[in-house]
């Protein structure tokens, strides 16, 4: 994942814990990376295990 800085706390997801259904791909997957570059604890869940290990992967 590239460097990204947050200039505002607002964006900050700390010590937040995000489910995200359909992770394995397209927009949950985004979200999913997303949410845990913020700093949240991230719950991934897609219909596909296969999908949801390179998910999982970058959000380690």
């Amino acid at each position: 994942m590239p460097e990204q800085t947050v200039n505002d706390d607002r964006f900050l997801l700390s010590d937040q814990v995000a489910i995200i259904t359909g992770a394995g791909k397209g927009i949950g997957a985004s979200i999913a990376t997303t949410f845990a570059w913020a700093g949240a604890d991230v719950v991934l869940t897609s219909r596909s295990v296969e999908d949801l290990e390179s998910v999982a992967a970058q959000v380690r």
